[in-house]
């Protein structure tokens, strides 16, 4: 009888420190400057837009659209990204090295006109850029 008491006791006291172990620990908050509107990634880099410009995780501007970015992708080489921006209506499409902030090259909203969205094919040659009912290369 004794024996199975200290085993109840000793029991007790086992559980008591096993949930003093399980106490939650902080969470721990990573606040962004910046609140992320889209998303893209290459491997295991993960880059975002806030509506006006292009960062990667670190919060490293990458890219200042002075326009509303409305979709961006990453080349699949992963030497550029193409962006694409609207200003009241009108698109344009700029492709941006991604170790610098250099502007590779511009399409003028006049050959992309009304431009819905950019896409890399796989093999990395070629950017699309949906026209309305067209598809530019």
């Amino acid at each position: 009888m004794i024996r199975r008491f200290i085993i109840c006791v000793l029991a007790l006291f086992a559980g008591i420190s096993a949930l003093a172990q399980l106490e939650e620990e902080p969470t721990l908050t990573f606040p962004q400057s910046q609140y992320p509107q889209g998303f893209d990634y290459y491997k295991d880099i993960l880059f975002y837009s806030n509506g006006t410009a292009v960062y990667n995780i670190r919060n490293v501007k990458l890219f200042e659209a002075g326009r509303t970015v409305k979709e961006f992708r990453i080349n699949p080489t992963p030497y550029c990204f193409a962006v694409l921006s609207t200003k009241k209506g009108k698109s344009r499409v700029d492709i941006i090295a991604l170790n610098k902030e250099d502007i590779l090259h511009r399409f003028p909203e006049k050959e992309v006109g009304n431009a819905t969205s950019v896409c890399y094919t796989p093999d990395a040659r070629q950017l699309l850029i949906v026209c309305g009912d067209k598809l530019r290369s």
